[in-house]
């Protein structure tokens, strides 16, 4: 083979054997979806369509109020089971038939003891809008969920769905590193109007498995803020109050999923009641709940 030959060979094959070296090597350095516990993790929301995804909840409350130097406690205790089926995509976000599999209700007070019937919604569907950050862009269809409850009258799951998925950081995120989410409720009846805003600082704690799944370990610092107006027996009633709360929640990073949270929160209230009677009605509420996907 004459020197011009292997000149040509080498002018043809090196350059070749450079760009195979350099496409392999930058098929070793590519980045999982999820991005990279190091550089950050990318946390998002993704599921297949008909994935489904289904979470069993517990809820507890102890609300004390004084009225007039005398305190009275109402208990209030709540389960559901509630289900997630991906139907597709829309306008970039999750499209989700919520399903109600279960759920009960039981308060006890001095006043009265109430497990209403909730077979009105059990079983019942609509489908929410969710972006791939935890967003709840749509919920409305859960208003025509309703039930009764008992002298309060009719009530919807509205606020059961407004908050339920945690936001997620817009960017890469690392262990040590928090981001902050804000949330707004709103629960409105017949007699009631009740506004609940708050703040989420999120901090990456480390990593945790959970059932078989890689998660993430995320420690929430929670405060908020209540206010809200209504009327009961031609009294009109001003609520005013603040919440601190703690939550630890976990999240699948490589299958874009939600996973559990165990959530503790205190609520001081102050309710002003004016018209035939003047009084101020102080008030605190533990609630302690726990959630965690079972499908």
């Amino acid at each position: 083979m004459n020197k011009k030959l292997i000149s040509k060979i080498s002018m043809t094959a090196i350059p070749a054997l450079l760009l195979l070296v350099f496409f392999t090597g930058c098929a070793v350095k590519s980045t999982a979806v999820w991005g990279d516990p190091d550089t950050g993790l990318i946390l998002k929301y993704r599921m297949a369509e008909g994935q489904v995804l289904t979470y069993e909840s517990s809820d507890y409350k102890s609300e004390v109020n004084e009225v007039m130097g005398q305190e009275y406690e109402t208990e209030t205790t709540g389960t559901s089971k509630i289900s997630f089926k991906s139907v597709g995509m829309k306008e970039g976000a999750h499209q989700l038939e919520t399903t109600v599999e279960d759920m009960s209700l039981d308060i006890e007070s001095p006043q009265m003891n109430l497990s209403p019937d909730l077979s009105p919604v059990i079983g019942k569907s609509f489908v929410m809008s969710l972006s791939s950050l935890g967003e709840e862009l749509d919920v409305s269809g859960a208003e025509g969920l309703e039930y009764e409850l008992g002298p309060i009258g009719n009530r919807n799951l509205l606020i059961t769905f407004q908050i339920f998925f945690p936001n997620l950081p817009e960017n890469p995120i690392k262990v040590g590193e928090s981001w902050t989410s804000t949330y707004t409720i709103d629960d409105k009846s017949a007699s009631m109007s009740i506004n609940v805003t708050l703040e989420s600082v999120n901090t990456v704690d480390g990593f945790e498995i959970i059932d078989g799944l890689e998660c993430v370990r995320i420690n929430a610092d929670v405060r908020g803020t209540v206010g809200g107006e209504g009327s009961q027996e031609g009294a009109k009633l001003d609520i005013q109050g603040q919440l601190t709360g703690a939550d630890t929640w976990y999240f699948a990073y490589k299958e874009g999923v939600y996973v559990s949270m165990i959530s503790n929160a205190s609520v001081d209230v102050t309710i002003e009641v004016s018209g035939p009677v003047t009084m101020t009605i102080p008030g605190t509420q533990e609630i302690q709940s726990e959630l965690k996907l079972v499908k």
